[in-house]
């Protein structure tokens, strides 16, 4: 029963508040303990601003009333209980200094608990802006890039075949819409000679469908006119990292080397990207974007060798 809990303790803490002060059963308690204990067994603790009964004043007008101003919990008022649970001042101190390291520790755990969600926080709303970044930039399912091109052309992120920027992608042959396993000239099959390829005939457009298509030589090099060409690594595969000059928006290009008969040569190394341009001097060869790791420029091959395809959009 609470009557013999009270008989039974050392100390009994009254926490007064407005709302203890209008409680019979607490003032019944309270009463109760003044009666029946030592009276420096008793301490009433204000914990609010409010004013003491006129009552409560009378009847415990011989115990001093502690209050948070002037007896902190963590060290006065807590120091006080302990003298009257008979604790030695050696171990008081000794309590007092493990309160305050706990404190310490608590608060450290906090404000890295803190900093962990803050973290937390900010990746999601980074992850979700590029999210939102990413559906705004897409045409039929395919990001792009706004370099601030003068033509307004947007770049794909990946070549066609991947997936990453990174990733090496598909070969085709110039005209050719499916890559293959072998490349030469006795299993080339297109066999048209258009200055610029026509979307049937188009590996980007066949591949990704919407208004995406190889680029023309004159789009590769606006390219490389108004963009700056930095050879990097990115996720340990090597290419180059082009950046716009007036908005510094990039893509990757990465260096996927070309196919000749069965065999992939030169990644790592060589960049080969096709245009749909014909070499009209020349049809059996069609002008492509090619790179190695200190010099970039457009030139001629011979339509049958497997290069990637880097698509272009006029899409908003």
């Amino acid at each position: 029963m609470l009557a013999n809990a009270i008989l039974d303790s050392k100390i009994v803490l009254y926490l007064a508040s407005e709302n203890s002060y209008k409680s019979k059963f607490t003032n019944s308690e309270l009463i109760f303990a003044f009666n029946e204990k030592p009276k420096n067994s008793i301490l009433p603790y204000i914990i609010d601003g409010s004013n003491i009964p006129p009552l409560l004043r009378f009847v415990f007008s011989s115990i001093n009333w502690r209050t948070k101003e002037t007896h902190p919990i963590e060290t006065v008022l807590l120091k006080d209980i302990l003298l009257l649970l008979g604790k030695s001042e050696a171990e008081i101190k000794t309590l007092l200094q493990n309160i305050v390291k706990d404190e310490e520790l608590e608060r450290k755990h906090k404000a890295e608990e803190q900093k962990r969600k803050e973290a937390e926080r900010i990746r999601i709303e980074e992850e979700s802006k590029k999210e939102d970044a990413r559906k705004l930039n897409n045409h039929n399912g395919h990001e792009f890039v706004d370099l601030g091109l003068p033509s307004g052309l947007k770049w794909a992120t990946c070549n066609v075949g991947a997936t990453k920027p990174e990733e090496y992608g598909d070969y085709f042959a110039w005209g050719e819409i499916k890559p293959k396993q072998r490349y030469d000239d006795d299993n080339y099959t297109y066999k048209s000679n258009p200055e610029t390829l026509p979307l049937s005939a188009d590996a980007a457009n066949v591949s990704w469908g919407g208004s995406w298509r190889m680029p023309t030589k004159a789009e590769q090099d606006e390219l490389r006119k108004y963009c700056t060409w930095e050879w990097i690594a990115q996720n340990r595969l090597k290419g180059y990292k082009i950046t716009s000059k007036k908005n510094g928006n990039s893509i990757f290009l990465p260096a996927a080397g070309y196919r000749d008969y069965s065999s992939l040569f030169g990644a790592g190394s060589f960049g080969y990207y096709w245009s749909s341009s014909l070499i009209t001097s020349n049809s059996g060869y069609a002008y492509y974007l090619g790179f190695i790791s200190s010099h970039v420029d457009w030139n001629g091959s011979s339509r049958y060798y497997g290069l990637s395809v880097r698509a272009v959009c006029e899409c908003a």
